[in-house]
C-alpha cells in the first residue's frame, strides 16, 4: 500500500507553477507557496517572540508568502501562556522579522463580531450583517492608514467551526465581507475540506463571489 501511494504522488520539480513567482498587489512573491498562520506558543514569559520563534519563521523562509500567527494586542487580549504579544518595545523588537496580517477567522474576536452565533449586541456592531462587519472595516481601515493596502490581508473562515463559531445565515454575512473587502483588501479565503466551492447553488455561488471579491491567491482555496 505505501509505494502504491508513493507511486502515485505527483513529481514536483523547479518548473512546476507552484513555485514560479508571482505578484500579490505591490509585492513580488517568489514562489505560489503561502503558509497560514500558525499558533506556536514560542514566547518568553513576558511574550516576547524567543530564539525558538526566529528559528521557527527562518526554517519556513523558503515560502513565498508567511502569515504570522495571532498575536495579542494587549495585556488583556491574551488568551494563554506563551502566546506572543505587540503592545511593548520589546515585543515589537522581537517582530521587527515578521510579516503582518489581520486575522479574523478560526473564532478570534473579528470573528465573533462577524458571526451571530456570538454577535449578540443591539447597537451598530450588531444585528445586520453590515453592522456586524464595521468593526472589522474599522479595524482594516486603521492598518492600512499605517502599512498600507498592499501589506494588509484579511483571513476569514466562513464555515469553520473552531472555537465553537456558528452563522445563520453565513452566505449573507460572509458576501458582506467580501463586498467590504472589495474595496481594495486583499483577502485569504480558508475553506474546510467539503466545503463550497464555485459551482450552482446559493453556497457555492456565494463562495465563487467571495473567491471574486476577495481577490484571494491563485489557485484552488485550502
Amino acid at each position: 500500500m505505501t509505494a502504491s501511494l508513493t507511486a502515485a504522488r505527483p513529481q514536483l520539480t523547479a518548473a512546476t507553477p507552484l513555485f514560479s513567482p508571482f505578484s500579490l498587489g505591490q509585492l513580488r512573491l517568489p514562489n505560489r507557496i503561502m503558509m497560514a498562520p500558525l499558533t506556536r506558543a514560542r514566547a518568553d514569559e513576558h511574550r516576547v517572540p524567543s530564539v525558538l520563534a526566529a528559528q521557527y519563521y527562518a526554517q519556513r523562509a523558503g515560502a513565498g508568502l508567511i502569515i504570522a500567527e495571532a498575536t495579542a494586542v494587549s495585556r488583556q487580549g491574551t488568551g494563554y501562556d506563551n502566546w506572543p504579544g505587540l503592545y511593548t518595545a520589546d515585543q515589537q523588537a522581537g517582530w521587527r522579522k515578521i510579516t503582518r496580517s489581520v486575522h479574523a477567522g478560526n473564532g478570534y474576536l473579528l470573528d465573533q463580531f462577524l458571526r451571530d452565533g456570538a454577535n449578540r449586541r443591539d447597537d451598530e456592531y450588531g444585528g445586520t450583517a453590515r453592522n456586524r462587519a464595521r468593526l472589522l472595516r474599522e479595524v482594516t481601515a486603521a492598518v492600512i492608514g499605517v502599512w498600507g493596502s498592499s501589506r494588509v490581508g484579511v483571513r476569514i473562515s466562513p464555515l469553520s467551526p473552531t472555537n465553537g463559531m456558528t452563522d445563520s445565515d453565513p452566505v449573507a454575512t460572509f458576501t458582506q465581507t467580501a463586498d467590504d473587502g472589495a474595496a481594495g483588501v486583499r483577502g485569504l479565503l480558508q475553506l474546510p475540506p467539503g466545503a463550497p466551492r464555485p459551482g450552482p447553488g446559493r453556497a457555492t455561488a456565494a463562495a465563487a463571489r467571495w473567491h471574486h471579491r476577495l481577490g484571494s491567491f491563485p489557485g484552488p482555496a485550502a
